[in-house]
């Protein structure tokens, strides 16, 4: 990888590995990064909404992402959920949020954490599309609006479009 011109290695980790601490897994995760930062190359991590991690986060938020359950705020619940699901505290990692585990085993300085994977595809995986016919709606499930994202990732939640 390196001798070809490669200097940063992005790795979209299987999230559930991290919220059952799966040994054999995390060794995978830890050798791979070993070797690149060995290499002198970058770590990039890009977590995103797939696999076990859907029913994980059931078990972390008390129910299905975009249920309309609640759990974040009164608009575009999925990501709402979404952002509640990975910046929970969670015992069985110490207390620490999926998100801040992965910050404090895996990265180093002048690694990314990415932490808004494709949001495009992460709304259509819970069903919350972005659908330009439709429009933007953000008093409930459906539609997600970009501001959605803005209001959750980067301003740790709220209750509408517009901010925290």
């Amino acid at each position: 990888m390196y001798a070809s011109g490669m200097r940063l290695l992005n790795v979209e980790p299987d999230l559930d590995c991290i919220y059952t601490q799966s040994a054999a897994c995390l060794d995978l995760y830890s050798s791979a990064f070993s070797t690149a930062r060995a290499l002198g190359m970058s770590i990039s991590i890009n977590p995103e909404f797939s696999g076990p991690i859907t029913s994980d986060c059931t078990t972390i938020i008390g129910h299905v992402i975009n249920s309309g359950a609640g759990g974040g705020g009164a608009y575009a619940p999925g990501v709402s959920d979404w952002f509640t699901c990975l910046t929970d505290p969670i015992a069985g990692l110490g207390g620490l949020s999926i998100y801040q585990w992965m910050v404090v085993h895996w990265l180093q300085n002048g690694d990314t954490l990415v932490v808004l994977h494709e949001p495009t595809t992460m709304a259509a995986r819970w069903g919350e599309g972005i659908v330009p016919s439709v429009g933007c709606n953000n008093t409930g499930t459906g539609n997600t609006c970009p501001q959605d994202w803005v209001s959750n990732f980067l301003y740790g939640g709220g209750t509408g479009a517009g901010g925290a």
